[in-house]
C-alpha cells in the first residue's frame, strides 16, 4: 500500500479535533468565567481553522500522485505521530494563564512535529518531495504564527 501526505495530513486533522475537544470541554465548564470561557472559544476557533486548512490541502492533492511517500518514511512519521499523540493530556481548568501556558506548549511541540516530519522527507531523495515540502513549511509557518500569537496572549 502507498502511502502519501494525505495521510500525514489525516493523522494531523486528528491532533487538531482532539484539541478542539479539550478546548470545547473547558469552554462549557467555563460557563461561569467569561473570559476563560472567551479564551478557549479563541482557542478553539483558530485549532478549527487549521482543520479548514488542512481539509483544503487534501482536496487540491486528492488526485495528485506526487505525494506519496516511501514506507520507510511513513512509518518514521506514524511514530512521530503516535509519540505526540501520546503526550496530549486533558486539561481541567478555571485558569486563562495555565489554558494559555497549555496551548503554547502543545503548540510548539506541535511545530517540532511538523519540523521533525519536514525533516524525514527532507531527506529522502523524492523527485516529488518539493511539493511536500511546501505544504508542510506552509503548515509550520500556520503552527509558528498560532505560537507567536499565544506568546502575544500570555504577555496581555
Amino acid at each position: 500500500m502507498s502511502y502519501t501526505i494525505i495521510d500525514v495530513i489525516d493523522s494531523l486533522i486528528d491532533i487538531e479535533i482532539n484539541a478542539v475537544k479539550i478546548y470545547e470541554t473547558i469552554s462549557i465548564n467555563a460557563a461561569d468565567n467569561p473570559k476563560l470561557h472567551l479564551v478557549a472559544n479563541v482557542l478553539l476557533t483558530e485549532e478549527k481553522r487549521h482543520i479548514d486548512y488542512y481539509e483544503k490541502i487534501k482536496s487540491h492533492l486528492q488526485n495528485d500522485s506526487s505525494t506519496i511517500l516511501d514506507d520507510k518514511s511513513y512509518s518514521k512519521i506514524s511514530t512521530h505521530i503516535f509519540e505526540f499523540n501520546k503526550m496530549i493530556k486533558s486539561l481541567s481548568t478555571k485558569s486563562i494563564t495555565e489554558l494559555l501556558e497549555y496551548a503554547l506548549v502543545m503548540e510548539n511541540v506541535n511545530v517540532g512535529l511538523l519540523k521533525q516530519i519536514e525533516s524525514d522527507v527532507g531527506n529522502k531523495n523524492y523527485t516529488n518531495n518539493k511539493i511536500i515540502l511546501e505544504i508542510l513549511s506552509e503548515m509550520i509557518k500556520q503552527e509558528e504564527q498560532h505560537v507567536k500569537n499565544i506568546g502575544i496572549f500570555i504577555k496581555i
